[in-house]
């Protein structure tokens, strides 16, 4: 599966506003509202929102990774919310780096491929700080593309 056109820079909010998980689920979420492959934001909100209820996606190391398997969008997307602050997740623990992904119900493989690549590239103290340093979100698409991500 090619990975390079699943975060595109208009999908990346490099000074996300809110303070907590759900607000800042909505608001990443939000940043699909001219994407052809969402067709139903309200849904995949309340998809992922559902999916945070049951299990925290919060990965620690600063990152979360709330995603889901859905009928609401064509193909595979990603965006992506960066805070100066902290998100508080119900996890116990803040994120920094809130990577929202949705993919079409049958690309399962597919979905746990790039679920799983993106939490262990998470893992490197040195991604995760080039990308909190990132001045754009070309940039940060760049440093993603190096870790293998995208």
């Amino acid at each position: 599966m090619k990975r390079s056109g699943i975060l595109r820079p208009e999908v990346v909010a490099m000074g996300l506003r809110a303070g907590t998980r759900d607000e800042a689920i909505a608001e990443i979420v939000g940043l699909f509202a001219r994407d052809p492959r969402v067709t139903d934001r309200e849904r995949l909100l309340a998809e992922i929102l559902a999916r945070e209820a049951s299990e925290s996606t919060c990965l620690g190391f600063e990152t979360a990774i709330p995603h889901a398997r859905t009928d609401a969008v064509r193909e595979m997307a990603m965006a992506v919310g960066r805070s100066e602050g902290d998100v508080r997740f119900g996890c116990g623990k803040v994120a920094k780096l809130i990577f929202v992904v949705a993919t079409p119900r049958p690309m399962a493989t597919e979905y746990l491929r790039f679920v799983g690549a993106l939490a262990r590239a998470m893992r490197s103290e040195d991604v995760r700080a080039e990308l909190m340093g990132a001045g754009d979100a070309a940039g940060f698409i760049r440093i993603l593309a190096g870790a293998g991500v995208v």
